[in-house]
């Protein structure tokens, strides 16, 4: 494939993703996006408590089934999709300091964390050296929150791809292995790091991961979207499963 083919190609795939972005329009309601109940806490509960998944508090709070797309292959020779999904749900809990925290658990069998390089001489200075991946081969797991920036209730929402520069927006993300992290962006290829450190907790179970994020500055009514990668299945960068815009409702 040349490419002039391959262009095209990418051009369909992504085509053919936006077509199927229309199969969430029956679930939601008349904005457009498919509403989230959040709980509030009527007793004082602290951090600690509410990053354990196991706390009464959790019981009370409504639980939401999620549904995912794939990414398209962006080349010929895929990956492909093998067409399965994760059974996924997610549970809002607010304190009485208004934060929110965002309870998402999926079901995934195998655990797959990212590796830091290992380090060796470079074989000039001594001072120099450099890191190397031990296995080109081997992704971990990862899961995003994507809020827009601004914390109000919005009549257009940011763009799918990473936002845009009149709708910025900031990601929590957690990763396998590496923990939390702020991210901001306005549109694709704009990802930048805002915090090394972000609040929250991930626990392994024999399904699959629970991972609590905490969002502070809530709203009203907050747009949210959702993805995951599964190293086991080789997601990486713009490869992973991936939803539509949901809305919390406090």
């Amino acid at each position: 494939m040349n490419h002039g083919d391959k262009t095209m190609f990418r051009v369909f795939v992504v085509f053919l993703a936006i077509l199927a972005s229309f199969g969430f329009a029956n679930a939601s309601d008349e904005s457009g996006a498919i509403p989230l109940a959040v709980h509030s806490a009527s007793q004082p509960v602290n951090v600690d408590e509410l990053l354990n998944p196991n706390h009464p508090v959790w019981v009370q709070a409504k639980g939401h089934s999620l549904r995912f797309h794939r990414t398209p292959p962006l080349y010929s020779d895929g990956p492909f999709d093998d067409g399965e999904r994760p059974e996924a749900s997610v549970q809002i809990v607010r304190r009485q300091s208004g934060d929110l925290y965002v309870k998402l658990q999926w079901n995934d069998a195998t655990e797959d964390l990212f590796r830091q390089g290992d380090r060796h001489p470079d074989g000039g200075e001594s001072h120099i050296y450099k890191t190397h991946t031990s296995k080109t081969d081997a992704f971990g797991d990862a899961a995003c929150l994507m809020v827009p920036k601004s914390r109000k209730p919005m009549e257009s929402y940011p763009s799918m791809m990473m936002g845009d520069k009149a709708n910025p927006v900031d990601l929590l993300f957690w990763q396998a292995g590496r923990g939390f992290s702020l991210l901001k962006a306005h549109g694709r290829a704009t990802t930048e790091a805002l915090s090394a450190e972000l609040a929250g907790k991930s626990y392994r179970t024999p399904q699959g991961w629970v991972i609590i994020f905490v969002l502070t500055d809530a709203a009203d009514s907050i747009p949210v979207c959702f993805a995951i990668w599964e190293g086991s299945k080789a997601h990486r960068d713009g490869l992973k499963y991936y939803s539509l815009w949901y809305e919390i409702r406090l």
